[in-house]
């Protein structure tokens, strides 16, 4: 199940998304338990350990990209369409997701 207001705040932005003239926010972190950006407490429960790509897309699929460590507690979370992990190097997953909705180009971020 859902936390309600994590899910709440996860909709609210997906209809912001939606609306504007961006097809995708990224929130990108990295070794969030020290000093993690203060959104996080309204996109996830806990922190993250290597760097982290939160994406809300404009057709409202949220997607996770985060290290292999991470994985599960956002899958339990059930707040994320799709948690993709890597081990040594964020990149080729991110671009992989961000190329789904600009082929060949450059999304409006």
């Amino acid at each position: 199940m859902p936390h309600s207001l994590i899910a709440e705040k996860l909709a609210q932005a997906s209809r912001l998304v939606a609306e504007s003239p961006f097809d995708v926010w990224i929130t990108f972190v990295r070794e969030t338990a020290e000093a993690g950006d203060p959104i996080l407490p309204f996109m996830l429960r806990g922190s993250l350990t290597w760097q982290s790509a939160l994406l809300i897309f404009k057709d409202g699929r949220r997607v996770a990209i985060v290290g292999k460590y991470d994985h599960e507690p956002l899958v339990k979370s059930g707040n994320w369409d799709d948690v993709r992990t890597y081990v040594q190097d964020i990149k080729p997953v991110l671009l992989e997701e961000l190329e789904k909705i600009a082929p060949g180009g450059a999304p409006r971020i």
